[in-house]
């Protein structure tokens, strides 16, 4: 008969719970990516008057390219048909993310998809997308807010809409933090949002954005992001790795999506982290769509852990680099505070001893 204790662990089973007790901050998970099966079977049971069979709910979250995958963005935005609807799915993926870990939150919002699937107007969708996020700071105490993306494929003018958009909520008081970029990168260039990026930085917003190739990453430098979102692929370009340093560039980086998200690449992304990292590029850990990607902030610490082999030292680093590179808004500092004190804590012991008194 066995007996219920804190019995010896080993040192496997500590990196692992350390993984997945530790504070986090995650600066790089979409919304529209966030649409989970249980959400995808409620919403289409509403809308269609039927449940979806165990094949259709296989079908919606398998990886058949990224084509499937861009449809399957926009299913989400469909399925979020109305601004009540868009809340609550801002809710319900808010509170996940903070049950897996996160205890500062960088939302990707694309409005754009939101008027173009569900005819919601801009300036609705994102007030209903805030007003979310400003719940969950009273009652989760979560700190962060929404970064509102530019949708590649509407170009120059849709861009600068957005982000004229982003500037009316930011001058009211709402929790904008900044501009980033999403949409289909296959068929629609960054150079075209280059008006729409400078207008965001006149206007004081931060800006991250997804460049996939060593292009869009030049793109990226050469306007001025502050964060860039993957890059990796540029690892085996030293000359774009050292204006990368010497700008103190952050990268946001989504091992999941690599491994699922039909990337392509002359170099795998653990090579790519490992010599990212040694040159001295900040990486941050994201999820990017963790629904559509299977995974969630703790897996995706976990997945590096193993696959890097990481010990706790670099595991608790990884976490405090996260809350480093955060966009702070006014007033988050206490809680931030607390979350790098309870890392050093879980770090010596991530079971969490210290922290009950015991």
């Amino acid at each position: 008969m066995s007996e219920h204790g804190a019995g010896a662990a080993s040192a496997d089973d500590r990196l692992v719970l350390l993984a997945r007790r530790l504070p986090k901050a995650e600066l790089h998970m979409h919304l529209t990516g966030s649409l989970s099966p249980a959400e995808f079977i409620r919403f289409t049971t509403l809308d269609e008057g039927r449940d979806p069979s165990h094949a259709d709910v296989a079908r919606a979250y398998d990886n058949r390219g990224p084509e499937k995958f861009f449809t399957d963005l926009d299913r989400a935005a469909r399925l979020w048909s109305d601004p009540a609807r868009l809340a609550e799915a801002a809710t319900r993926v808010i509170d996940s993310a903070f049950d897996h870990g996160a205890r500062h939150l960088e939302l990707l919002c694309t409005p754009s998809l939101s008027r173009q699937q569900a005819g919601i107007p801009i300036l609705t969708s994102l007030k209903a997308v805030e007003a979310a996020f400003e719940s969950a700071r009273g009652r989760l105490g979560l700190t962060g807010g929404v970064v509102v993306e530019l949708h590649r494929p509407d170009g120059a003018e849709g861009a600068l809409e957005v982000v004229e958009a982003a500037i009316v909520l930011r001058d009211r008081g709402l929790g904008i933090l900044g501009v980033g970029n999403d949409g289909n990168h296959r068929l629609a260039p960054l150079e075209p949002l280059a008006p729409a990026y400078r207008r965001a930085k006149e206007a004081g917003l931060r800006l991250t954005g997804h460049a996939m190739s060593p292009d869009d990453v030049l793109f990226a430098l050469d306007i001025g992001f502050d964060r860039i979102d993957h890059g990796w692929a540029i690892a085996n370009h030293p000359q774009i790795v050292s204006r990368i340093v010497d700008a103190g560039t952050t990268l946001t980086f989504t091992p999941m999506a690599y491994t699922l998200g039909g990337h392509r690449s002359s170099i795998s992304w653990e090579q790519a982290h490992r010599i990212l990292s040694e040159a001295g590029v900040p990486l941050v850990i994201g999820t990017d769509d963790p629904a559509l990607h299977h995974t969630d902030l703790t897996h995706s610490y976990e997945l590096m852990m193993r696959r890097l082999g990481w010990n706790s030292a670099q595991l608790s680093d990884a976490a405090r680099l996260s809350f480093q590179k955060r966009w702070a808004l006014d007033g988050d500092e206490a809680a931030v505070a607390a979350h790098l004190a309870e890392i050093d804590r879980l770090e010596v012991d991530p079971r969490g001893s210290d922290i009950a008194g015991g």
